[in-house]
């Protein structure tokens, strides 16, 4: 990735014209509900000028998309109701009919969603010359070379043969690169973009950010960004618009905001930004410092027996044996193909990994989508097959012909999911869920069962009356907080985390990531965190092994890893980390438009051994030049 460098700032924001090219003034939005009409924004304005970026930020259910989808006129207008005045250009665009709407949609106001949006059963030249077709009346070879123009825009490699791909044939950053060509089809003066790097690893939401940065330039677009990351939105945004359960509650201009924020919910989400490099100069994780969203002051990050802040898990005792060993892991998938399915290749989605894991200490796991850290989690909780290593659980075999049964091993070591509503089965109540694994594993009495589960509710900060509720009942932080407590119920030494943060607002991650500290230092709890984002990393790690392309490729001490990175790759993807700086808004990072190299390889092919250099006590570097990031060889 390229330095940053300085370029001349935009004068639109200084210079706009007198009136704005979107102005929303008044803006309620209400759903039918069965009790009659319920609002779910409420007078909501805000003016966006010309080449200007507006951010949008608040939590999930602030009213942000809906906000978006108000303004597209893409809610059902027989479930919902839109009050208030829109007017693009001067248009306005609530008394436009279905036909005025759609000819503006697309050709002049154009929208970007957070899942890429893209059908999976056509190509990806078929859903963009389907739009030049439709919109722009250009004929077949005509749409086709606009097409090939339009993903080169967006720096797709190889543009010509991507349009006979089709979306599950590229990454998650391609895929939303394809989403931002759709969008740019028709050369729109607003692009609204709802969310487009939330599901994405950080060095490919970096790449997203600067492309849309660099066609607003080239395109004279306004946007409006609409995200809960203040990280993003400090260096995307010339203005910002902060939301708060259907209401706007704080607007002005990003520097302002950051510098002085008004609002106690605006201090909140400030506060709660994990800032990488804040934890410099010190060993020991340590949690965040909340901000009640009501009066703006510090509170303890947990409600406890006696009021008092979260403290930071103590450091693992060295001389402690390990809790978990893993020694030589490999994990390969083979691929199969032709008539006679025979073997094309093979995934080396984990190679020759080797780490350990003390009583009471947090070992981070990061890395891109792909780079085997899910892999090898699954690989540790026994639901892969493994084709070559070993791994230990203190005094238990967990592979081989000598592994422990797993009934013993699942008592001793749990999993935390990314997405707790998919992990939490609907159809049951809570008190069901967290019963279920102590009557499977524990004999215990069903009242036993039912003081332990209202315990574990209280340990993760919630009400035992809660026990009767489903999982759709609550909000996404608390069927986090549900789904931790699931996986203490048979009081684990070792705690795999896969992502439990990465869905999660910014607050609520804060919250969660406080909670599980102090589950760690009441119960010396061991964790495997794994995650894309370096700024929680840092505040909630003891060590951190960074992995690419299946191996490790750094392994040591947080605090030595984070500020003297050895190997390239985590140099990058400390650099890809957005900073909360408004004064950021205007440098640029320099666009890649390589994709992750990938870990297929030839049926014959034989991996190098592993070499590991020790670069500082117990900080290790990969030693092979195929395990650098394409833009990092020579």
């Amino acid at each position: 990735m390229q330095a940053a460098a300085p370029l001349s700032p935009l004068a639109a924001a200084a210079t706009a014209p007198s009136h704005p090219l979107l102005s929303v003034q008044g803006l309620t939005t209400s759903f039918l509900t069965p009790q009659g009409w319920t609002p779910v924004l409420r007078n909501v304005s805000f003016d966006i000028h010309p080449r200007e970026t507006l951010a949008v930020v608040g939590e999930s259910g602030s009213g942000k998309s809906v906000t978006a989808l108000s303004i597209m006129r893409l809610l059902n207008p027989r479930s919902s109701k839109i009050e208030g005045d829109i007017r693009f250009d001067g248009t306005a665009l609530t008394g436009l009919s279905d036909a005025g709407i759609r000819r503006l949609r697309g050709a002049e106001m154009s929208m970007i969603f957070q899942d890429a949006s893209l059908n999976p059963v056509y190509t990806i030249g078929f859903q963009l010359t389907e739009i030049l077709r439709l919109k722009r009346g250009l004929s077949r070879s005509d749409a086709t070379r606009e097409a090939i123009a339009l993903l080169e825009k967006v720096r797709i490699p190889g543009a010509g043969r991507r349009l006979a791909s089709y979306p599950h044939e590229l990454s998650g950053g391609m895929r939303q690169r394809v989403a931002i060509a759709m969008a740019l089809a028709c050369k729109p003066r607003l692009l609204i973009a709802d969310e487009p790097t939330t599901a994405l690893d950080v060095t490919i939401q970096a790449q997203i950010i600067e492309l849309i940065k660099l066609l607003q330039d080239e395109e004279h677009m306004s946007v409006m960004f609409i995200t809960h990351d203040m990280g993003v939105v400090a260096e995307v945004a010339d203005r910002t618009a902060v939301m708060f359960r259907g209401d706007l509650v704080e607007t002005g201009p990003t520097a302002e905001i950051f510098a002085r924020p008004r609002q106690p919910y605006t201090k909140a989400l400030l506060a709660s930004i994990p800032r990488l490099g804040s934890m410099n100069g010190t060993d020991l994780p340590q949690p965040f410092q909340l901000i009640d969203h009501r009066t703006g002051a510090p509170v303890a990050a947990e409600p406890q027996p006696e009021p008092q802040p979260a403290r930071a898990p103590a450091a693992p005792s060295s001389d402690a044996a390990p809790l978990l060993t893993v020694e030589g892991l490999s994990l390969r998938f083979d691929m199969r193909g032709g008539a006679f399915h025979r073997l094309t290749g093979r995934v080396h989605a984990v190679e020759d990994v080797s780490f350990r894991i003390a009583p009471g200490e947090t070992l981070s796991l990061v890395g891109e989508s792909g780079s085997g850290k899910s892999t090898t989690a699954r690989a540790i909780m026994g639901l892969n097959r493994l084709q070559g290593g070993t791994i230990r659980l203190g005094d238990l075999q967990a592979t081989g012909p000598d592994a422990a049964p797993r009934a013993i091993l699942c008592r001793r070591q749990q999993m935390i999911f990314q997405d707790p509503f998919a992990s939490l089965d609907p159809r049951f109540r809570i008190a069901d869920l967290l019963a279920e694994p102590m009557r499977v594993h524990l004999d215990l009495s069903e009242d036993e069962i039912r003081r332990r589960s209202a315990g574990l509710l209280r340990d993760v900060g919630l009400s035992p009356e809660m026990m009767q509720r489903y999982p759709h009942q609550f909000s996404g932080g608390q069927r986090q907080r549900i789904a931790i407590a699931r996986a203490l119920a048979l009081d684990p030494q070792l705690v795999v985390a896969d992502e439990a943060v990465s869905a999660l607002d910014v607050s609520v991650k804060a919250q969660v990531i406080n909670l599980m500290m102090e589950i760690q230092r009441r119960r010396q709890l061991s964790y495997l965190f794994i995650s894309h984002d370096m700024a929680v990393v840092e505040r909630i790690s003891h060590r951190v092994a960074v992995m690419y392309l299946g191996r490790i490729v750094e392994i040591g001490p947080r605090r030595s890893v984070f500020e003297t990175p050895s190997h390239p790759y985590t140099r990058q993807l400390m650099a890809a980390a957005p900073v909360p700086d408004p004064a950021r808004r205007h440098l640029r990072r320099g666009l890649e438009v390589d994709e992750i190299r990938t870990p297929i390889r030839p049926p014959d092919y034989r991996p190098a051994p592993t070499r590991m250099i020790e670069v500082g006590p117990g900080h290790f570097v990969l030693d092979l030049p195929d395990h650098l990031p394409t833009a990092l060889q020579t």
